[in-house]
C-alpha cells in the first residue's frame, strides 16, 4: 500500500506528465497554425504579385492596340489616300503618253496600295474581331507572301470565334511577333503557321526554316520571347520553343478549350 508521500508524489508526476503533453500539444498546434498563417500570407503575396503583372500587362495591351489602331486609320486615311490620288494621276498620265515607266510606276503603287490596306486590317484590333483570327491570319500570311522573298503558308483549321475578345486579340499579336520574328531576324525563305486539335486544347504553332533562336538569353528576350511567355500565361495556355540552326524555329501556343468558353 502507497504511502501518503508516495501517493501525493505520484498524483504529481501524472499531473506534470498531463500538463507537459498539453504544452507540447498546444506549442505544436500553435507551430502548424503560425506556419499555416505564413503560407496563407506568402499564397497571399503571390496571387497580389501575379494579378498585379497581370493587370500591368493588360494595360500595356490596351495602350498598344490603342496605338495600332491609330496607326491603322493614319495609313488608311492618310497615306492610303495620298496613294490612291498618286495613281489615280499616273493613270491620267499614262493615257496621254504610252510610257512603260508609268505602267510601272502605276502597278507598285497599286500594290503597295493594297499591301496597305492589308496592313491596315490587321493592325485594327476591332477588324480582328469582326472577321475571326482565322481570316486575318490568312490575310497576314498572304501580305507576307505577297513579297515574293518568304514563303508563308497556312495549314489546318480551329475553331476560335469562343475565344473571348481580349484572348483573340492577344493570340493573334503573339502569331504577329513570332512571324515578324522568323522575318527579320531568323532569315527564313519558308514560314508555316499550322492551327490544329488535340487533346482538348487548340494548338497554334509557327514553324521556320531560319537560322533559329541565338542561345544568348538577353538577345532572346530582345526578341519579344519573355512577353510571349507573359501573353500565353495570361490567356491560361503554354508555350513551346524548339530551336536549332540546322532545323529552324518552331513555337507553339497550346490554349485549353474549357478556358475559352
Amino acid at each position: 500500500m502507497l504511502s501518503v508521500t508516495e501517493e501525493s508524489l505520484f498524483f504529481i508526476v501524472i499531473a506534470s506528465s498531463i500538463l507537459l503533453l498539453l504544452f507540447v500539444s498546444f506549442f505544436v498546434a500553435f507551430i502548424q497554425l503560425y506556419r499555416r498563417k505564413q503560407m496563407m500570407a506568402e499564397n497571399q503575396r503571390k496571387e497580389r504579385e501575379r494579378a498585379f503583372s497581370e493587370e500591368l500587362i493588360r494595360s500595356q495591351l490596351e495602350i498598344r492596340e490603342g496605338l495600332m489602331r491609330q496607326m491603322s486609320d493614319e495609313l488608311h486615311d492618310n497615306i492610303g489616300q495620298s496613294l490612291v490620288v498618286a495613281k489615280m494621276q499616273l493613270n491620267s498620265m499614262q493615257k496621254e503618253a504610252d510610257n512603260d515607266q508609268i505602267t510601272a510606276a502605276s502597278e507598285l503603287i497599286g500594290r503597295a496600295l493594297q499591301d496597305l490596306r492589308n496592313m491596315s486590317k490587321t493592325l485594327n484590333g476591332e477588324y480582328i474581331l469582326r472577321e475571326g483570327i482565322v481570316e486575318a491570319l490568312k490575310k497576314e500570311c498572304n501580305y507576307i507572301d505577297s513579297t515574293r522573298q518568304i514563303e508563308c503558308t497556312l495549314e489546318g483549321f480551329l475553331d476560335l470565334n469562343s475565344l473571348p475578345a481580349d484572348h483573340a486579340i492577344i493570340l493573334f499579336r503573339c502569331v504577329q511577333e513570332m512571324l515578324s520574328n522568323a522575318i527579320k531576324h531568323a532569315e527564313a525563305t519558308k514560314i508555316q503557321i499550322h492551327l490544329g486539335k488535340s487533346d482538348n486544347s487548340h494548338c497554334i504553332s509557327v514553324h521556320d526554316n531560319g537560322k533559329g533562336l541565338p542561345p544568348n538569353l538577353e538577345v532572346s528576350r530582345g526578341l519579344g520571347i519573355g512577353n510571349l511567355h507573359k501573353r500565353v500565361e495570361l490567356m491560361g495556355g503554354t508555350l513551346k520553343i524548339k530551336s536549332s540552326p540546322a532545323l529552324g524555329t518552331h513555337i507553339s501556343i497550346t490554349l485549353p478549350i474549357q478556358s475559352t468558353y
